[in-house]
């Protein structure tokens, strides 16, 4: 029998209903390792927008319980079956439920690189193409060194831009490419993209200069895990050094006495002789 119903968890807009279809695929679910053990992240269906060559490593630590609708496409689960991804049809609009938290507790792995992208894929098939209404539009895809940037433009003319050849992609739509020659923003017919450093450098680490430049400034270079080399750090730079006066007048005026009292008795001493 399915059972139809909604809730809210940990921030997290789901529908659910009867979850016997996982078990045909996965077998039973394995409650204690649901619940206490390490799962993985599983793409269940790749033929989607949303998951199409993707192959997250994700490890998740827990998952909301919930059972997809009948007309729901499930397309990412946990290694036990446990619906983690689905989307649907609403009227006109779209519906993605991600059945697992923000990142803080359970799915923390779903915000590191390589991972990130089943999030914003979702969000991007939710909201669609906001564009899709427009009489023109240009868009300029972000890009690297050494790697073309894409240009779309949807318009009744013809495009034009400087170092950039535009062929007809669809009706009053079309495409184009750029080989940038230097990192940081730049714009193409109003359109502002950003170049980053070539990607055989993402993996290389840090420059080996840094150190001496954070040195020579005053700082230092802390790892992931030294919290409390940090805090001490932040609180030895907080210190701050005050210059203040200090006045040494009462030892000369207490000398100053001592010998003046000295003469006195002095004197006396030599009047009785």
């Amino acid at each position: 029998m399915l059972e139809e119903f909604s809730r809210v968890s940990n921030g997290i807009y789901f529908r659910a209903t009867d979850e016997s279809r996982l078990n045909i695929l996965f077998g039973p679910v394995d409650e204690n390792e649901a619940k206490s053990g390490q799962m993985e992240l599983v793409i269940l269906n790749k033929n989607h927008f949303i998951t199409e060559n993707l192959e997250p490593k994700a490890p998740l630590f827990g998952f909301n319980q919930i059972s997809p609708k009948g007309a729901a496409r499930l397309l990412a689960t946990t290694s036990t079956g446990d619906p983690i991804l689905t989307v649907w049809r609403l009227g006109l609009g779209r519906v993605g439920a991600i059945s697992t938290d923000d990142g803080s507790k359970w799915a923390g792995s779903l915000l590191g690189s390589g991972n990130s992208k089943l999030l914003s894929r979702t969000m991007n098939w939710a909201i669609g193409d906001p564009e899709r209404k427009s009489q023109s539009f240009i868009d300029a895809k972000d890009t690297r060194l050494a790697e073309p940037a894409d240009i779309t433009v949807k318009s009744k003319q013809v495009p034009s831009a400087e170092g950039v050849v535009f062929y007809k992609i669809d009706e009053d739509t079309y495409s184009g490419s750029m080989l940038p020659t230097q990192s940081g923003f730049q714009q193409v017919s109003g359109a502002v993209f950003a170049v980053n450093y070539e990607s055989e450098f993402d993996r290389l680490g840090l420059n080996r200069e840094l150190e001496g430049i954070v040195s020579s400034t005053g700082g230092k270079m802390f790892g992931p895990n030294d919290i409390d080399a940090i805090v001490d750090h932040a609180k030895s730079k907080a210190r701050r050094i005050i210059n203040g006066k200090e006045y040494l007048r009462m030892p000369f005026i207490i000398a100053a006495m001592a010998i003046f009292i000295l003469e006195i008795f002095i004197r006396r001493l030599v009047r009785k002789e």
